[in-house]
């Protein structure tokens, strides 16, 4: 009997034209790919995903930026994850910056895949008059003004003749804080020593699990903080000991006890989710600054 699964969200790399502050799987700090996960280990584990799992609404590519690696990822992921699980939505998250100059790409993969969706987050909602944000609004515009493209309302859009090939747009009013960063720049654990707490304030996808690799693990946090922390020069902070040393599946060799208890915590706090923050104190998103989408002196290609 397959598992259900609500969410799963398969990591691309980091690359990205945005830099936001805390960003959730590290793209603010991270600058060199090596951690990057490997396409044939991806397209490896998927066939044993579909064995084990039944996603009930929908597989998510997430980065980084997809659009840092479409032809490289996106395509070959999409159309395998549609094979072993054709009546799964596939979706791709995107910032939306480099939307209009990747529109025949788009229409060629929904061509592709008819159950596929883009979610647009509106990171620069707050900035829209500045530079990057009127080149953001001139690439969605380019997109959504396509004879193809059909209006639902401001937040919702498909392609003619496809409403299973739907674009949403995305706008969060508050950012979770997903670690602490200290005034020499590095980055510490909310350590609330309360992981239910943890989960219900800090948590972007409690009903989500997260593959990078081969590797499952219970969330995308705890998937791409050695990353950061490598970056930092923190792989040996004791205060994040306990994160480092999460036990992820590797899908080519399951190890049965660890992927029992996988299954019998989805949805569930662990000890390791007081990784979060565990309060309802939440950075005000829509208010960003300049400063907490790009990095100093790198905006992207406008």
């Amino acid at each position: 009997m397959k598992i259900k699964q609500n969410n799963l969200p398969i990591f691309i790399g980091h690359k990205c034209n945005y830099s936001c502050t805390n960003c959730s799987v590290g793209s603010d700090f991270v600058k060199h790919y090596d951690n990057d996960p490997v396409l044939e280990d991806i397209l490896q584990s998927i066939p044993v995903l579909a064995e084990k799992f039944t996603v009930t609404s929908m597989i998510s590519l997430v980065g980084g930026e997809p659009f840092m690696y479409w032809d490289e990822k996106i395509v070959p992921l999409a159309k395998e994850l549609n094979h072993w699980f054709p009546g799964t939505r596939i979706n791709v998250y995107t910032n939306g910056h480099l939307i209009g100059k990747n529109i025949e790409k788009i229409f060629y993969l929904i061509d592709q895949i008819k159950n596929i969706s883009f979610t647009v987050s509106r990171h620069l909602s707050g900035n829209l008059d500045s530079a990057p944000g009127r080149a953001w609004t001139s690439s969605v515009d380019t997109l959504l003004n396509h004879p193809e493209i059909v209006r639902i309302h401001d937040d919702h859009y498909h392609v003619k003749n496809n409403i299973n090939a739907n674009i949403y747009f995305y706008t969060t009013k508050y950012w979770k804080s997903h670690y602490v960063t200290q005034p020499d720049g590095k980055i510490k654990p909310h350590a609330t020593g309360n992981p239910s707490d943890s989960m219900r304030h800090g948590c972007i996808g409690p009903t989500c699990s997260f593959l990078h690799g081969t590797k499952l693990y219970k969330c995308g946090r705890l998937a791409t903080i050695s990353a950061q922390l490598k970056e930092s020069d923190q792989l040996n902070d004791p205060d994040w000991k306990k994160y480092l040393e999460y036990q992820s599946i590797d899908l080519l060799n399951i190890d049965k006890s660890l992927f029992d208890n996988f299954i019998e915590t989805y949805g569930k706090p662990i000890d390791l989710c007081d990784m979060c923050n565990g309060t309802t104190s939440e950075v005000e998103w829509r208010d960003r600054t300049w400063e907490m989408v790009f990095r100093p002196n790198k905006l992207p290609n406008l």
